[in-house]
C-alpha cells in the first residue's frame, strides 16, 4: 500500500466537497475510515488524519509523510527482529 497515495485521494476528496469537509473536521478519524474503508490499518489511522489536518492548514505535506515512512520503517525493522528472535528461539529448541 502507498500510504502517501491513500493520504493524497483522502485530501482530494475532502478539498473536493464541502459537506466532506465539514465532516471532517467535525469527526475526522470518521471520516478517514468513511473514505479509506479498511485500506488502511488501525494503528496508523491518527497519523493519516495528521497528515490531512496538515495538508489543509497549508503545511508540507511531503514532511509528514516523510515522518510517517520513517515511522513504518523502523516498525517493520522492529517486526522483523521479533520474528529473527523468535525463528532463533524455535532453532534453538530443535537443537536440543
Amino acid at each position: 500500500m502507498d500510504l502517501k497515495a491513500e493520504i493524497e485521494k483522502i485530501i482530494a476528496a475532502v478539498t473536493k466537497d464541502s459537506a466532506t469537509t465539514e465532516r471532517f473536521k467535525k469527526n475526522p478519524l470518521d471520516t478517514i475510515k468513511e473514505l479509506a474503508g479498511n485500506i488502511i490499518p488501525e494503528d496508523k489511522l491518527d497519523a493519516v488524519v495528521d497528515a490531512v489536518k496538515a495538508k489543509l492548514k497549508g503545511e508540507n505535506l511531503a514532511d509528514n509523510a516523510k515522518d510517517t515512512a520513517e515511522g513504518f520503517a523502523e516498525k517493520a525493522k522492529d517486526i522483523a527482529e521479533d520474528i529473527a528472535d523468535k525463528a532463533k528461539d524455535i532453532f534453538e529448541k530443535f537443537k536440543k
